[in-house]
């Protein structure tokens, strides 16, 4: 017969039992505890996932944007709008020349003749924008031209006062 440890019995089962239960709640609060984490992390995870889709859209979207842009900058003609009150005047001296450039303001005026003067190769050493009362824009320049100085301020002149 077996001695039963709730009936007084030797007792050597009953030690054993109660060396194993506090073990065993540990191990049970260590598993609850895993799992609670587990838990968590998986959450954290499919939040990151959701988030770095959600970034690669809004960067693909980010490029057709630039993209689109660019084929408009390409598309459109460089020169500039005629304005009755427009004026470019040229100053040289050696390699350095000062331009002073006057037009009635409008949207990305300055962004086009900048244009003007890239598509040129004219690096641009100096520039300044002032605008009056009379809604007047007042570029000056110092511009630095390698090739053929004298084709490339007339052409930039021009261009600056054509009209697209």
């Amino acid at each position: 017969m077996i001695p039963d440890s709730s009936c007084g019995g030797d007792g050597s089962n009953s030690g054993k039992k109660r060396l194993r239960e506090p073990k065993l709640m540990e191990e049970r609060k260590r598993s609850n505890q895993m799992s609670r984490n587990y838990s968590i992390l998986q959450s954290i995870c499919l939040l990151l996932a959701h988030t770095t889709s959600t970034f690669t859209e809004e960067a693909a979207r980010l490029e057709n944007l630039r993209n689109q842009q660019m084929e408009v900058l390409t598309k459109r003609p460089l020169v500039l709008q005629k304005c009755p009150n427009s004026s470019a005047k040229v100053l040289t001296t050696g390699n350095a020349n000062f331009f002073t450039i006057q037009c009635p303001c409008r949207r990305r005026l300055v962004m086009q003749i900048f244009k003007v003067f890239e598509k040129h190769n004219a690096e641009v050493l100096e520039a300044r924008i002032m605008d009056d009362d009379q809604k007047l824009m007042n570029l000056t320049a110092t511009l630095l031209i390698q090739s053929d100085p004298s084709t490339t301020i007339d052409n930039v002149r021009n261009q600056v006062l054509q009209m697209h």
